[in-house]
C-alpha cells in the first residue's frame, strides 16, 4: 500500500490526506495537512483520529460521517473542523473513500482548507464587482478571473484524480470500472453492442510480497498496469479490481477476438523482461451472451479465472469454454 510521504506529489499536494485503519488510528498524513495542524508527522501516527477533533466534531465524526463510510464507502463535500497543536479550529471540506487491502479495511480523507476555497469564491465575486463599476479595468480583472477559475478547476481536478483513480497503479479503480460496465451493458441491452470482459490475476503473487517484500509486489503492481495501459489502449478501459486482480473492458469485442487479444497479452507479459523479476498471468474471460446482466458477466469471468489458475497458471479461459454450470 503506497504511503502519501513516499509519493512527493502528494506529500506536498495542496489538499491534506490521512489515511486511517479499521479502528481510526492514524496510520499516513501528508506533510501539507502536518504543516497545517503544526504537528510533526510522528506526533499523529498511531493517534486516534479524534484527537483531532474538538468535542462537537467527534459526535459529527461518530454519529455521521463514519457510519456514513462504513455503509456507502464514501463520502463527499462534509464540513468539519479539526483542531491544530495550538488549539485553533480549522475549517475544512472533506472527502473519504474507504478501500480493502489485505483483507483490512482503511480509509482515506482529502482534506481542503475552506479559507482556501472560499478565498476563490470571494475573489471572483469581487472582480466582478469591479467589472460592474470600472469598465476601464475590464480586461485585466477578466484576466484575473479566468486564472482564479482555472485554479479552482485544476484543485476539483485533483480531487476528482484522486476519486477515481487508484493511488499506487494510477489506473481506474473499481467503482470507476463498475460505472463504465453499468454504460455497457446498457448500450448492449438498447443497440446490442457486444462487449467482453477480461480479468486478470498475476500468479502466485503473494509469493512475490512474501519472498522479495512489498516494495517488490508494488513494483510488479505497476509495470503491469503500464503494460496494460499500453497494450489495451482507449477505447478499452484498464483498471484495478483489487489486489493483485485487474480488469480489461472491451467494447466491439466477440468471444474470439478477446481469446486472441488475451493470449497475446498474456505471452507479453511471460516474455518481458522485468526488472526485479519474472512474472506471469491468469486471464478469464466472459463475452455478453444475451442474457447477461452486470453481475453475471463479472461471475463468469471470474469463474474462467478460477480455472485458469486451476489448470496450471498463466494461462487464458473464456467461460463459454467450459461446461462447468458456473460457465453459464
Amino acid at each position: 500500500m503506497i504511503r502519501f510521504s513516499d509519493e512527493p506529489r502528494l506529500n506536498e499536494a495542496e489538499f491534506g490526506l490521512i489515511s486511517l485503519n479499521q479502528t481510526g488510528n492514524i496510520i499516513d498524513i501528508n506533510r501539507s495537512l502536518t504543516q497545517w495542524l503544526g504537528y510533526d508527522k510522528e506526533e499523529l501516527i498511531h493517534q486516534h483520529f479524534e484527537e483531532l477533533l474538538n468535542l462537537g466534531n467527534r459526535f459529527f465524526y461518530h454519529s455521521i460521517l463514519y457510519p456514513k463510510l462504513l455503509t456507502t464507502g464514501h463520502v463527499n463535500e462534509m464540513y468539519m473542523s479539526l483542531e491544530t497543536i495550538t488549539k485553533q479550529t480549522l475549517d475544512c471540506i472533506i472527502n473519504a473513500k474507504k478501500f480493502v487491502h489485505d483483507d483490512k479495511i482503511f480509509i482515506d480523507f482529502y482534506i481542503v482548507p475552506v479559507e482556501k476555497r472560499t478565498l476563490y469564491v470571494k475573489e471572483i465575486q469581487g472582480i466582478n464587482k469591479k467589472l460592474e463599476t470600472a469598465l476601464s479595468e475590464k480586461d485585466r480583472l477578466h484576466q484575473a478571473l479566468m486564472k482564479k477559475q482555472e485554479e479552482l478547476i485544476d484543485l476539483n481536478a485533483q480531487l476528482k484524480a484522486l476519486a477515481e483513480r487508484d493511488p499506487l497503479t494510477h489506473l481506474y479503480n473499481r467503482r470507476v470500472f463498475v460505472d463504465y460496465l453499468d454504460h455497457y451493458q446498457e448500450l448492449y441491452e438498447t443497440n446490442h453492442n457486444d462487449f467482453s470482459l477480461a480479468i486478470i490475476d498475476i500468479d502466485h503473487f503473494k509469493n512475490v510480497n512474501d519472498d522479495y517484500g512489498h516494495q517488490v509486489g508494488d513494483h510488479a503492481l505497476v509495470s503491469l498496469a503500464e503494460a496494460m495501459t499500453e497494450f489495451f489502449p482507449e477505447p478499452y478501459m484498464s483498471a484495478r479490481y483489487g489486489g493483485e486482480e485487474f480488469v480489461v473492458l472491451l467494447p466491439g469485442v466477440t468471444k474470439e477476438e478477446a481469446i486472441l487479444l488475451c493470449d497475446l497479452f498474456r505471452e507479453k507479459v511471460k516474455q518481458e523482461e522485468w526488472i526485479e523479476i519474472p512474472i506471469t498471468i491468469s486471464i478469464g474471460i466472459a463475452t455478453q451472451s444475451g442474457h447477461d446482466t452486470v453481475d453475471s458477466i463479472l461471475v463468469r469471468a471470474d469463474y474462467a479465472l478460477y480455472a485458469s489458475k486451476r489448470n496450471g497458471r498463466n494461462q487464458v479461459t473464456h467461460a463459454l469454454d467450459l461446461t462447468d454450470l458456473y460457465s453459464n
